[in-house]
């Protein structure tokens, strides 16, 4: 749980995703998610951290969903013809679809000339037996040629020609036959019968492809036909036509294209015919490569559901990884590991994919049908293992899918139809990716989805109702940080116990542009948990029936106008939250509230109250001393909202928190250290503090060197004095001491030397001095240091030869003191920010005098 979530926006880099683009540009890793209380987590096996005790599949409620942002465009697809083939008794041609040529007795040979069918037909199987790669064209020797069938003596004038005497035959005959032996004995007729044996062997070896007969011998040669789907033999697109028509025309492709198969859409179908296609190159593996699919694998009416059902998944999930750049994933397998995707082993060890004996399919006819049992793909999870492109249409073939989970990835483009029809699906997790186009009412088909988690895309539009009122198993639904648009959607609640989405238990459409109110519908939802509508344009306040509510979460933050439209100051605020005995987590900052704060009564309001930020609004006055009563409170923020007068004392009891952020008000005055009504008599648990921007003065209270697990102290822009307590490094976890600007007009900020010991925070990564009145030498400080501000002080002599060992600094800034040296090396590291001044010796400053960033 937390305050904040990051929004994810498309940067001006990579722009938005165009969806006629397949193409996805080099782009930076996804960086890592905030999740609910602001730290970064991630979750490898995704959907199990959000099962409920039952495990059916629901995001626990207080999990912080650990997950950038790219341009994935789509690749250009110039128009691309598809081819037919023609059987005449086992002699074939390709014959293009769409005929340019008007004369529709001409049709066209290898290289697009027209070409007479007959003539094209008679000639088809010689073409394909001499040219295995497709690389002769159809035409000269085989156009034209007239049958001896049509031959006529009498028009050749044969009548006319005298007969030769029966001595002359002889001796004819003899010489013919005495020259035929010299012949059949020369190295020409040796070579001219070896090139027909040739000839032969090419022919019996197609008509065995054409056949479905193929050997282990012939594999090569019709590899050869293919010659690589999407492949470039130099030979232009008309052998990549024939090479996709040759992978069509074997067992796998006459299967996949099988009318009686109802597993393979239509779109996967036409795929097969485009060179280059995931489909095509998936199909191209496995008649290539894939012994394992291959393995049984014959003609439909000849295998047993076992087989289809290995060769489908196979199918898919090469298709799958060519669509989605499997060749650039990252801890996915690679390529010789044995769980590497595109392996000769069961589709069930390849890393990410989880099969279960789940399918029940019945094979046979009448009597003799039974139910048959095989291992069926049923998760998929590729977590942050830089998939890239569009799911393809092949998902649909995981019929038993349950879980898709592919978390922090570049998936693009909209969702294909067919991820809709696998109705086995229980969780639906792209979190994280650039998923574009509108959300599908179709979604509703898959009645036993009960997490749906598409945040952080690029989705637009409305979200549909079907959603809310049509998905009886639906418990989870994340559609936050898009580009979503219109009115929440109602939802319909009866009396049964079956009711349409009772079953809800967690919404978050955070970081939209949804506009409207609040559905008063949605208070009625009995499993209803935790609600996030924060940072949208909601209007109209929380409608009373929420004071019924079971909600223990509500975050409503960044709806500037929610309660904008409230004339009476006093009835700003909104009171219902009061009576929500559950809340545990409540966020109305940013929401327009105008006026005085009110109390609350601790002994019956807010019992299970964790977090709570009211801030950035505008209140007005003191806040009410009984909130120290809200004891359960861990995490309260009161910032920039207004607030004045005196930190109230009775904060001291709030002895469970551990975050406290009161910064940019109004408060004055010391910080309450004065026996019981000091501070550190309780706060024990207090990790962060921030008062920076108010008008506090004094020093910084002694007692709250007992704080020993603060990581966060944060006291800027005040009007703090005093030295820099001696006891501040004994304080070994923190990570952030910020008390800069606390000079201002007649208070000299904090003065005298930087502590010695401070270099005995290991954990330290920012300190930030400036502008204070400290003075002597700089002392060595943690290595561990990123971010160090010791600008308009009055330190003097050299900087400390430790610096240049800080590896990870990108910032430092000492103008305005007295600094004398600054080691060399410090040029070395890699940082973004280097400024020093006139008076220092500085070799990679760019400009000594004034504020700079280095080149």
């Amino acid at each position: 749980m937390g305050f904040s979530r990051k929004s994810k926006q498309a940067p001006p880099e990579y722009g938005h995703v165009d969806s006629d683009d397949d193409s996805v540009p080099p782009a930076p890793p996804p960086p890592p998610m905030m999740g609910m209380g602001g730290e970064d987590s991630q979750s490898e096996d995704h959907f199990q951290d959000h099962l409920d005790p039952a495990g059916t599949g629901v995001h626990d409620i207080a999990h912080g969903h650990g997950h950038g942002n790219n341009d994935a465009d789509e690749e250009d697809k110039a128009p691309v013809k598809k081819w037919r083939l023609l059987k005449r008794e086992a002699e074939h041609v390709l014959i293009p679809q769409d005929e340019p040529n008007n004369n529709n007795n001409n049709h066209m040979d290898g290289n697009g000339n027209g070409m007479d069918m007959e003539n094209a037909l008679d000639g088809g199987s010689q073409h394909l037996a001499n040219n295995p790669n497709g690389n002769v064209p159809m035409q000269g020797h085989f156009r034209g040629i007239q049958s001896a069938q049509d031959f006529d003596e009498e028009e050749a004038g044969m009548d006319e020609i005298e007969v030769p005497s029966s001595s002359v035959v002889a001796r004819m005959n003899h010489k013919e036959r005495k020259h035929m032996g010299q012949f059949r004995n020369s190295k020409y007729f040796k070579l001219a019968m070896l090139l027909v044996l040739g000839v032969v062997v090419i022919v019996a070896v197609t008509l065995g492809s054409v056949l479905g007969t193929r050997g282990d011998g012939e594999e090569e040669i019709a590899s050869a036909e293919r010659g690589g789907v999407g492949g470039d033999n130099g030979n232009g697109n008309g052998n990549n036509a024939d090479a996709t028509n040759a992978n069509l025309n074997t067992p796998a492709g006459r299967y996949i294209q099988s009318n009686d198969n109802n597993n393979f859409s239509q779109s996967t179908v036409d795929a097969l015919s485009v060179p280059g296609s995931p489909a095509a190159e998936a199909l191209a593996w496995i008649n290539d490569n894939d012994a394992n699919a291959n393995n049984g694998f014959g003609e439909a009416d000849d295998m047993d559901e076992e087989t289809m059902m290995n060769f489908e998944q196979r199918f898919a999930a090469a298709a799958f990884r060519n669509s989605l750049g499997g060749a650039d994933w990252v801890g996915a397998g690679d390529d010789g590991d044995d769980d590497a995707w595109m392996s000769e082993k069961d589709v069930c060890e390849w890393k990410g994919i989880t099969c279960g004996n789940l399918v029940r399919k019945l094979q046979g006819q009448g009597n003799e049908r039974k139910l048959v049992s095989a291992s069926s793909v049923t998760k998929i999870d590729l977590t942050n293992t830089n998939i890239r492109g569009p799911l393809p249409a092949e998902i649909g073939l995981f019929t038993d899918l349950e879980e898709l989970i592919l978390i922090s990835n570049w998936v693009s483009g909209t969702l294909p139809e067919e991820l809709f029809d696998l109705t086995n699906l229980i969780a639906i997790d792209l979190y994280d990716n650039v998923i574009t186009g509108s959300i599908s009412p179709n979604f509703a088909n898959l009645d036993q989805l009960a997490g749906l988690y598409l945040g952080m895309n690029q989705l637009t539009g409305k979200i549909p109702v079907e959603v809310f009122q049509n998905m009886e198993s639906l418990q989870s639904i994340w559609f936050n940080d898009n580009f979503l648009t219109g009115n929440l959607p109602d939802v319909v609640i009866s009396n049964e116990i079956n009711d349409e989405a009772s079953s809800l238990r967690d919404i978050d459409v955070k970081g939209n542009t949804i506009t409207g109110v609040i559905p008063e519908s949605y208070a009625n939802l009995p499993n209803l948990m935790r609600l996030n509508l924060d940072s949208n344009d909601l209007t109209g306040g929380i409608p009373d029936a929420f004071a019924m509510s079971n909600l223990t979460e509500f975050y409503l933050g960044g709806n500037m106008n929610l309660f904008g439209y409230m004339p009476d100051e006093e009835d700003a605020f909104p009171l219902v939250v009061f009576d929500m005995v559950n809340l545990e987590a409540l966020t109305l900052n940013n929401c327009g509230i105008i006026g005085a704060l009110p109390g609350v009564d601790y002994e019956t309001q807010f019992l299970n109250l964790l977090e709570w930020d009211i801030g950035d609004n505008q209140f007005t006055g003191t806040v009410p001393l009984n909130y120290g009563g809200v004891q359960s409170l861990t995490k309260l923020r009161m910032a920039n909202s207004n607030f004045e007068g005196e930190l109230p004392w009775s904060f001291r009891d709030l002895v469970n928190l551990v975050e406290l952020d009161m910064s940019l008000n109004r408060f004055t005055d010391v910080i309450p250290d004065q026996g019981e009504w000091a501070w550190s008599m309780g706060l024990n648990s207090l990790e962060v503090i921030n008062l920076g921007g108010n008008w506090i003065s004094g020093p910084i209270p002694d007692t709250w060197a007992k704080w020993t697990s603060m990581r966060k102290l944060i006291l800027d822009n005040n009007m703090l004095t005093g030295e820099i307590p001696a006891w501040l490094p004994t304080l070994g976890n923190l990570e952030e001491i910020r008390l800069e600007w606390n000079r201002y007009e007649d208070a000299i900020g904090f003065s005298g030397p930087i502590p010695d010991q401070l270099i005995n925070l290991q954990s330290l990564q920012v300190i930030h001095l400036q502008g204070n009145s400290l003075t002597g030498e700089i002392p060595n400080l943690p290595l561990s240091l990123i971010d160090i501000k010791l600008n308009d002080n009055a330190l003097e002599g050299d900087m400390p030869d430790s610096f240049a060992q800080m590896g990870a600094l990108v910032a430092l800034t000492f103008q305005d003191n007295f600094i004398q040296y600054v080691p060399e090396d410090i040029c070395q590291l890699n940082l973004g920010v280097l400024t020093g001044g006139c008076e220092v010796t500085c070799a990679c400053c760019t400009d000594q005098c004034e504020v700079g960033v280095r080149e």
